[in-house]
Parts: C-alpha cells; structure tokens; sequence
C-alpha cells in the first residue's frame, strides 16, 4: 500500500476519525443500558432479528468482544458469560 500499511490493518489508534478509547466507551454505554433494561429491550430485538436466535446475553458478549478487540478491557467479561452484567 502507498502509505506502507499491510492491507486489513488499522494503521493508526486514530483511524477512521475516532480514538480506539472512544468506540470501545461506546461499546461499553451500549452494554451497560442493555443490562439496564432487559425486559423492553428483549422484546424489541426479538421483534427487529424477526424471532429468538439472537437474544441480548448473545449481544452483549459480542459488545464485550469487540471492546476487548478494541483494548477496552482486560477480557474479563468474555470469561464469566453466566454472571449478570
């Protein structure tokens, strides 16, 4: 690539205009008010995935995922799935 990079790589913490520590904040608030609301918000994702094969336990694994991807957390989270969060 021009820029040296290796394809597939983000080049920098900076890329695509926000800090790594900004999306995996955001990642977090979006977790955090899931737990917050686990009846209404169930309901509203089983109606918007058009049934039960992806519940809110699923969605926020993946959100803590993805925030320990982005360095957000220590991964924690990704080896307790059965406690509340």
């Amino acid at each position: 690539m021009p820029d040296g990079s290796q394809p597939g790589r983000e080049p920098h913490p900076q890329a695509g205009g926000q800090p790594r520590g900004e999306r995996s904040g955001l990642l977090q608030f979006l977790r955090d008010w899931l737990v917050a609301d686990d009846d209404h918000l169930e309901e509203s994702l089983t109606h918007f995935v058009g049934g039960r094969a992806y519940n809110l336990r699923q969605l926020r694994n993946d959100l803590d995922r993805f925030t320990f991807l982005l360095h957000g957390n220590d991964g924690e989270p990704l080896f307790e799935p059965d406690l509340p969060r």
